[in-house]
């Protein structure tokens, strides 16, 4: 595997009047060339299928599985781009309010040497095939197909985020300094969607198979076909598309995972040595694959310890503790 990274970023802070303003942004760029070896010498499996025990279907030749492909390579390369602006603005002596955005577009991989594939149910039903190789299925595409290309003019789904946080610092009518702050918080992020595939391994790119019920000595005598390897590196136009072959199959419309939360935390001030806090999270995840899942998880932090602090009437701005304070002496 040779991997190749570059990346550059640059973050800027400005200090306007009332409003701390923060820009930045982020570029990088990575292209990775693999080989896979993965079932390169097959991988048998024995499970007492036919005679009831696993070692006795061994001995005499009966498998129940076999998966064997030849080596793959899948040449990729990847943009990033991360935009992000910040303002803290105090908008009052008691009232605080930071509002931040960040723009990050989803570019999806480029695999440069084509080895990637997809099925098209329509295209199945209708006998279309891929303009690639004569010999594949009707339904698989390739890049270069119609199908495919309109996949990749499909506007990507940007991850813009956005966070906004209100702060109220309070005063007591007694003293006039500080005593309590209530602070409440929603940020929502996106995350582009991840998947764990092997694109590279599907046919003719490494003709992978999964037989079962093999004989043993002649593991190929049951494939209409039989052998199809060694394969060339690059597969031509009349490849062959052996019976058994696994494809991978991606819904290109899947959208980007989502998370929504937002916080509540309050600070009071005790006397003149001692704060206490509490704090409030709930949290949305929202993961969308072949049908949208919404999970919800919300928590009380409870008191996890004393904590003083020797305020002597001044003011102590300091962000909140992310767990809770108790205010025991």
């Amino acid at each position: 595997m040779a991997n190749v990274a570059y990346q550059v970023a640059d973050d800027v802070t400005l200090v306007r009047g009332r409003h701390q303003i923060a820009l930045g942004t982020n570029v990088s760029y990575w292209k990775s060339d693999s080989a896979d070896y993965a079932h390169t010498n097959g991988t048998f499996t024995f499970n007492g299928t036919v005679t009831g025990r696993g070692l006795a279907d061994f001995l005499t030749g009966q498998a129940s599985s076999l998966e064997h492909g030849a080596p793959n390579a899948l040449h990729m390369n990847q943009w990033y781009l991360g935009v992000f602006a910040q303002d803290a603005w105090r908008t009052t002596d008691r009232l605080t309010v930071n509002v931040g955005l960040r723009w990050e577009p989803y570019f999806g991989q480029a695999i440069t040497n084509g080895a990637v594939s997809n099925f098209v149910l329509d295209n199945f039903k209708k006998g279309v095939r891929t303009n690639r190789f004569k010999n594949a299925p009707a339904g698989i595409i390739y890049p270069g197909d119609p199908a495919s290309r309109a996949a990749a003019r499909a506007r990507a789904r940007s991850g813009a985020t956005s966070r906004r946080v209100r702060d109220w610092p309070g005063t007591s009518r007694a003293t006039a300094a500080p005593r309590s702050a209530p602070r409440t918080g929603w940020p929502t992020t996106s995350r582009p969607r991840s998947s764990l595939y092997k694109p590279a391994t599907g046919s003719p790119f490494s003709n992978r198979l999964l037989i079962n019920a093999v004989p043993f000595e002649d593991p190929y005598r049951n494939v209409p076909g039989g052998q199809t390897h060694p394969l060339p590196a690059t597969p031509t136009a009349d490849a062959v598309f052996p019976s058994f072959a696994q494809f991978l199959v991606m819904d290109p419309n899947n959208n980007s995972t989502r998370a929504q939360t937002w916080n509540a935390t309050i600070e009071r001030q005790f006397g003149t040595n001692w704060q206490g806090s509490a704090s409030y999270l709930e949290a949305t995840w929202i993961a969308c694959g072949a049908a949208c899942m919404r999970t919800r998880a919300s928590s009380w932090a409870p008191p996890l310890h004393a904590q003083r602090r020797e305020l002597r009437g001044v003011h102590d701005r300091r962000e909140p503790e992310t767990s809770a304070a108790c205010c025991t002496r």
